[in-house]
């Protein structure tokens, strides 16, 4: 029995911390360089594949639409994980490489979206903003 005290429930602060903790395990260095190496030994699902089911989970529904606040969070903290990843010399270049085409087909997929909406244009604009400023360094 808390007295209520005035205090928003912090809803995207909460689903937030779960969106990175699971793209914390998804992304983590270690596991990406064990997938390139355990390819040489039986793992069949490659880099390239995993990356684009990730791109196309975090992406694709909202396409042409408008997006929700979650998944605006969930793609900003996705691209700003994908860009420190990117400049991660420990990684296996194919990672590395596959990090930057991801990179380069999510500029062209805000590049090329419909209008949606204040929130959801400035939101794309927002990632054109991240993606440019990760290319031009």
């Amino acid at each position: 029995n808390t007295p209520y005290r005035g205090e928003d429930p912090k809803i995207h602060e909460r689903v937030l911390g779960i969106q990175k903790m699971i793209l914390g395990q998804l992304l983590n260095r270690n596991v990406l360089n064990r997938m390139v190496n355990s390819s040489l030994y039986g793992n069949q699902y490659e880099v390239s594949v995993y990356f684009n089911d990730l791109n196309n989970a975090i992406f694709e529904m909202d396409k042409n639409m408008e997006v929700n606040s979650f998944r605006q969070n969930l793609q900003v903290v996705f691209v700003d994980r994908l860009i420190r990843l990117a400049k991660n010399k420990r990684l296996n270049a194919m990672v590395r490489t596959q990090l930057h085409h991801q990179l380069n087909t999510i500029l062209k997929m805000m590049q090329n979206s419909r209008a949606s909406g204040a929130s959801t244009d400035a939101h794309r604009a927002y990632l054109v903003y991240l993606l440019e400023k990760h290319f031009d360094e």
